[in-house]
């Protein structure tokens, strides 16, 4: 795909809406075994150093749909940034992704303007913990509790990340039994990390097996009429009946970009140390 000089858009001939990840911040409160916590200060400074004014005109440049996904480290350990944002920078939703332990940095008011709040928690209280500490997951279970006491009535996202304990049966079914979340999505711990001990036997032995059930019960709540939110399948069965997936599937450089917090852009935000990634700068590149 020919990127034309000074811009992100690919000639496709179309208006498309446009994803940005915009990081708040490279630092997290949490130290989960699969990351390892905050991103190294020298690749994703741990305060934004652009000016407010700088993002709000790169973003203007762009004449479609605008969505805005705060996006860390854990982006509300910058809760001032985001209220800024949200009330200076024009775009047509807000989207963020968080750890759920400091849900209460965001007054009512700023939530019930997101369109989707992802929380990141990994299925039942002994995997989620296991991973990401003791007792985050009763706390993040109060910030989806929260949030929906406070009237969000936006799309309440279970963000899973899924490694060698994990049950993916077990831990999909519970949280599904929570009737918290209107999605659940999952995303297999396989890439940069050399934690796995056997992940063929634990994908032959436990995934696969797990998927199987999975299936089972999604199609049988469709005989039913009900459609569970289980966003991997959604994807595979919008894509059979509606469009083909795209390459690559997240669209990652296509229509969605990163936003560092130095003002680096990225076509991937999770890719910051990968000189394949890096496209520029929002105070030089325009979206168009």
């Amino acid at each position: 795909m020919e990127f034309q000089h000074g811009s992100l858009k690919a000639n496709h001939g179309w208006a498309i809406s446009m994803l940005y990840f915009v990081f708040t911040t490279g630092a997290c409160n949490l130290n989960c075994r699969y990351c390892g916590g905050s991103f190294p200060e020298r690749l994703v400074p741990w305060t934004v150093r652009y000016r407010l004014s700088e993002l709000s005109k790169f973003l203007e440049g762009d004449k479609g749909e605008i969505i805005v996904a705060f996006y860390g480290g854990e982006p509300l350990l910058n809760p001032k940034f985001i209220k800024e944002v949200m009330e200076k920078v024009s775009a047509d939703r807000f989207v963020i992704q968080t750890n759920g332990t400091l849900i209460k940095k965001l007054e009512r008011k700023f939530w019930l303007k997101f369109d989707s709040v992802l929380l990141s928690i990994d299925g039942r209280r002994e995997i989620t913990d296991h991973y990401r500490g003791p007792g985050v997951y009763d706390r993040v279970v109060r910030a989806a509790r929260w949030l929906r006491k406070i009237g969000f009535s936006g799309d309440l996202i279970a963000r899973m990340t899924v490694s060698e304990r994990s049950e993916i049966f077990s831990d999909v079914s519970h949280l599904v039994s929570l009737k918290l979340f209107d999605h659940i999505h999952w995303q297999l711990n396989v890439i940069w990390t050399n934690s796995w001990r056997d992940f063929d036997g634990w994908s032959r032995a436990s995934y696969k097996p797990g998927i199987s059930k999975l299936i089972e019960l999604w199609t049988s709540c469709l005989e039913r009429g009900e459609v569970m939110g289980l966003v991997p399948f959604l994807g595979i069965v919008k894509s059979m009946i509606d469009s083909p997936i795209s390459s690559p599937p997240c669209e990652a450089g296509r229509r969605a970009f990163a936003i560092l917090t130095n003002g680096k852009i990225l076509a991937c935000p999770i890719a910051v140390d990968a000189k394949w990634a890096y496209l520029g700068d929002i105070r030089s590149k325009s979206p168009d």
